[in-house]
């Protein structure tokens, strides 16, 4: 987890070690849309009301993230939904490989929504979006997710902190803190944003966001 100090545009808060994910888990294959979110909460708080159901719900805050999972939770006492780890997003966003993308050290416009005006001269140029795009308008990665890079900047459930040093197991990040992580990049930021290890602390407190579904064995 982290990048190694030879990657480009990393940031200073990427320390690379190792982690230990001990439990099998499913991770939403979508980021949850404005239609799901509607179903529970009744309304939209994103803007772009042009965009349609099938856009990603954003700029929605902590509580009321926490607000719409208690309520999912409380459909079907089989199904319990949470955010992912800071691990577990990562872990899924790289999809086996230790590259600067989940599709390798560049993206496209078929692979992420971001601005890829700022792409390496190396990469693909792309196109500049006026807004986030309805959920799996991309190429999936390899573990069948999409949008890990790019649409919408995703919650996850540690506050932003340093990386320990060494190995550990299951982190969840520190019990307090200021400030929580967002992760994945959005349509308005240069693709190195959406980098697998890029973090960025969540200092507005609102973004999107995608469930995990715990596996009860």
């Amino acid at each position: 987890m982290g990048s190694p100090s030879s990657e480009p545009d990393r940031g200073n808060d990427e320390r690379l070690h190792a982690v230990v994910i001990s439990q099998p888990f499913y991770l939403q294959t979508t980021e949850v849309t404005r239609k799901q979110w509607k179903v529970l909460m009744g309304e939209d708080p994103s803007p772009f009301p042009y965009c349609g159901d099938q856009c990603p719900v954003h700029r929605v805050k902590w509580d009321w993230v926490m607000m719409f999972i208690r309520k999912l939770n409380a459909v079907n006492a089989k199904y319990q939904y949470r955010l992912p780890t800071e691990a577990e997003w990562e872990y899924a966003a790289r999809a086996g490989n230790q590259n600067l993308y989940g599709f390798g050290d560049c993206v496209n416009k078929t692979q992420a929504v971001v601005d890829l005006r700022d792409s390496s001269p190396d990469c693909f140029e792309g196109k500049v979006f006026s807004q986030p795009q309805p959920v799996a308008s991309t190429q999936a990665n390899s573990w069948g997710l999409y949008d890990m890079h790019g649409n919408v900047w995703e919650m996850v459930s540690d506050w932003y902190s340093d990386y320990p040093s060494k190995e550990v197991v299951d982190p969840q990040g520190p019990a307090i803190g200021k400030y929580r992580v967002l992760r994945g990049g959005s349509w308005k930021y240069p693709a190195v944003f959406s980098r697998s290890a890029n973090r960025k602390q969540a200092t507005r407190d609102i973004a999107g966001f995608r469930l995990v579904l715990q596996i009860k064995e």
